[in-house]
């Protein structure tokens, strides 16, 4: 008897018998279904937490089967579950398996310290593994709070700022009024970038509240307040004019100065019948807005 073929409708699963082989005797192979080996999806995503805050590494399987999934810290090589039973003793770790190819890593309160590389395996021969990143930032948090300097007119001020955090953070000084900053003689900028400013012979002009803000891209950002105090001799300007009246009538005059310590204020009338220094029933004293703040 020739060769009987037989082949199935599906050309991609065709199966070929020859019925020749029963006929001598011989054994017959057996089609074995394949089947496949674990396998990994998708790579474990980079995530980023602040400090304090849960992080979750997610790791996809395919066709687990009869294997096991267990996470591993790369930088201590602390085995930290295997399957859904957690290994590690930190009370911060847990594991969770969603939807049967899903694998949940969880770190509560997360530490600086758990920054670093983090494994999903599977424990084939060889093991399977994929790589994932844990980012653990730290907002700004200062290191010293407001301060107030005092320097002397035409001599260098020297503004400091600290903090701490990760990435490092860094810093930009802004008046607090808004104005200028005066760096030197020549030299006016709305900001500075660094994390002291020197302010080169400061003058009256220089006085006021600086602000210092830290930030590194981890909100929030923080800022310190430096008030300058800037010692400088009295400046007058005024009055400067003739003022005629008739007698009996009222006349004001008007004086504008400046310094710091604030300078003490006295008339002193000038005339015919020599010099005399006013009493403090003849002028007021009124504070005044201007640079250098006059008073």
């Amino acid at each position: 008897v020739g060769p009987f073929r037989h082949q199935s409708r599906d050309r991609e699963r065709s199966v070929t018998l020859d019925t020749s082989l029963f006929l001598r005797g011989k054994r017959i192979p057996v089609c074995v279904p394949f089947k496949q080996s674990p396998h990994l999806l998708l790579p474990v995503q980079t995530v980023t937490v602040n400090v304090g805050q849960t992080a979750r590494l997610t790791c996809f399987v395919h066709n687990l089967g009869d294997y096991q999934v267990a996470w591993m810290n790369k930088g201590t090589n602390a085995v930290l579950s295997m399957g859904e039973t957690v290994i590690s003793k930190d009370t911060r770790v847990s594991v969770q398996r969603e939807q049967r190819s899903t694998w949940i890593l969880t770190i509560k309160n997360v530490t600086l310290l758990d920054h670093g590389h983090y494994t999903c395996n599977i424990n084939t021969q060889p093991p399977t593994s994929i790589e994932g990143f844990l980012n653990v930032a730290e907002p700004p948090v200062l290191e010293d709070g407001d301060e107030e300097e005092w320097v002397m007119e035409g001599m260098s001020a020297y503004l400091s700022c600290k903090a701490r955090g990760t990435p490092p953070p860094t810093y930009k000084w802004i008046r607090e009024d808004y104005n200028t900053i005066r760096i030197n003689e020549s030299t006016f900028v709305s900001n500075w970038v660094g994390r002291n400013l020197t302010l080169t012979h400061a003058n009256h002009r220089s006085a006021g509240g600086y602000l210092c803000i830290a930030s590194n891209g981890f909100p929030p950002s923080v800022s310190k307040r430096v008030l300058l105090h800037v010692y400088f001799a009295p400046m007058v300007r005024g009055p400067g004019m003739e003022v005629r009246s008739r007698i009996g009538q009222s006349v004001s005059l008007t004086c504008l100065y400046a310094g710091h310590p604030s300078p003490t204020v006295s008339w002193v009338r000038e005339n015919e019948f020599g010099v005399q220094q006013l009493t403090e029933e003849y002028f007021t004293v009124t504070p005044q807005d201007g640079q250098p703040p006059y008073t």
